[in-house]
């Protein structure tokens, strides 16, 4: 919102490294709220140097991105007996205000998977990418459906007979 100046001694073996550190400088200064999204320095042509740096800051921003089970019903308990939640998976995709983040590869694209036996519920694609925002900051839910496969067997696989005693 306001000019701030940062003074310190800094020694650089070149532009490149100059720049680096000048913008490290600058993000501790910001600290963890916000991150420098578009930077620019005009030098000084005298001893001590003065370095003018225009920055463009956004505040950080994490938005949940959520794997649903549209087929849960409450009670429903795993093969061990552990119960099972409607949540199946989720995790935060991180960035500054208004971005778009890539989630299609890396560790997000990791994450961007579906979950062992499930597929997307009808209408429901996987996101190559999300959108932070401040003013839209709800979780992206991604419906799922148990994933089910025909049954293929044959001859003496396709029927059984059970034979209970009742008592």
């Amino acid at each position: 919102d306001h000019p701030a100046d940062i003074e310190m001694p800094i020694v650089y073996k070149d532009e490149s490294d100059l720049n680096n550190k000048v913008n490290d400088a600058v993000q501790k200064a910001l600290g963890d709220k916000y991150a420098i999204v578009e930077s620019g320095t005009d030098r000084g042509t005298t001893a001590p140097e003065k370095i003018n740096g225009h920055y463009v800051v956004s505040q950080k921003v994490s938005r949940q991105v959520q794997f649903v089970d549209d087929d849960f019903k409450d009670g429903m308990k795993d093969s061990t007996g552990n119960p099972l939640n409607k949540t199946v998976r989720s995790f935060f995709v991180n960035g500054t205000d208004g971005s778009t983040v890539d989630v299609s590869t890396g560790d997000y694209g990791k994450q961007m998977t579906l979950p062992a036996n499930y597929v997307l519920a009808a209408g429901q694609v996987l996101p190559s990418s999300v959108e932070v925002s401040l003013k839209n900051n709800s979780p992206l839910v991604i419906h799922l459906r148990h994933k089910t496969e025909p049954y293929t067997g044959s001859g003496a696989d396709e029927t059984k007979t059970i034979t209970r005693k009742i008592q």
